[in-house]
């Protein structure tokens, strides 16, 4: 476990998918809370509502959860140990970059916690220097949505467009594919039970919350009994994403409506979608998601992305959406 100093100031950063927490130097690498274990898997199950933000992750939207850090982090790890294995030569071209970071080797999958007091320089690099995005290249990036700035967003959210992590100001940059969790605690305080009140909480949920397509409260999680998916559905579920992905030419997270209309959505699902978009009064941002998403889950039950939407698969993409 290592901990990143960046100009006299330490930064809690995951290094081979442990996690420093505090923001100190030597911080333990337990995660604590609600059993969570060391490794994942080892007494953490996900639910079935994060199960599903997972398969979205892993075809490519971003993951809003309302939470502790532990359980972000929890998460987070829990989605890397899910993430394919890459070959040895990529997983030496992302300890290289690491290396320039400050950071040490990865091994397959690479986690960066990005701490809330980062810098743009920081996150996105410099013409000396790479930052911390390219660094999570082929693994997870896992941020504090508490104290983003639009350029910091705008960083990120380039950086998945393109596969590239591009300093500011830089025509060139260096390769980076991750999948992207952002969120918040509950209120400031941190504290159980919240001292805050109602109109501190308010502010603090307008200050954290940034838009992205899945969106988890992780804190009305209270039980962990149900049986996690089996590492084999885990894959063939990803395999069939892929594959679909293969045979269209685009991402799900990159179609537009009529692209996932055209690949076939069922008439009571198209009933569905009109009568959620009524109901829920969304924007026509938020439908187009939902429609991804759905097309997303669709494509799960096979690889050949022939598979109509069906209404669950709205509701269940609504049910991202908004849990």
């Amino acid at each position: 476990m290592g901990a990143m100093t960046i100009r006299g100031k330490t930064s809690a950063v995951s290094t081979d998918g442990s996690f420093a927490r505090g923001g100190t130097a030597g911080s333990t690498t337990e995660i604590s809370g609600r059993g969570y274990g060391e490794t994942p898997g080892a007494g953490w199950a996900p639910t079935s509502r994060e199960d599903r933000a997972m398969t979205l992750a892993e075809a490519g939207f971003p993951v809003y959860l309302r939470g502790t850090p532990e359980d972000r982090e929890a998460f987070a790890r829990h989605l890397a140990s899910r993430l394919p294995s890459r070959t040895p030569a990529e997983v030496a071209d992302t300890d290289r970059v690491r290396a320039r970071v400050g950071l040490p080797p990865a091994g397959d999958t690479p986690i960066v916690v990005v701490p809330s007091n980062v810098t743009v320089q920081e996150l996105g690099g410099t013409d000396q220097h790479p930052g911390l995005i390219a660094a999570a290249n082929g693994g997870v990036l896992c941020m504090d949505a508490n104290g983003l700035t639009s350029s910091h967003r705008a960083m990120v959210d380039e950086a998945r467009d393109t596969g590239v992590a591009r300093p500011p100001f830089e025509a060139d940059g260096l390769p980076s594919r991750f999948a992207l969790v952002t969120g918040a605690s509950v209120c400031p305080c941190g504290q159980e039970p919240c001292v805050c009140d109602a109109a501190t909480i308010k502010r603090w949920k307008r200050k954290t919350t940034v838009s992205a397509p899945v969106r988890l409260d992780m804190t009305r999680v209270t039980d962990r009994t149900e049986p996690a998916p089996s590492r084999s559905a885990v894959v063939r579920r990803r395999t069939a994403i892929a594959a679909a992905v293969s045979a269209r030419g685009v991402r799900q997270a990159d179609m537009t409506a009529g692209m996932v209309k055209d690949a076939g959505i069922e008439p009571a699902a198209d009933r569905e979608v009109d009568r959620i978009t009524r109901q829920a009064r969304l924007t026509g941002r938020q439908v187009l998601d939902m429609l991804r998403m759905a097309r997303t889950l669709a494509d799960t039950r096979s690889g050949s992305g022939t598979n109509p939407v069906r209404a669950v698969d709205i509701r269940n993409a609504r049910q991202a959406q908004s849990s």
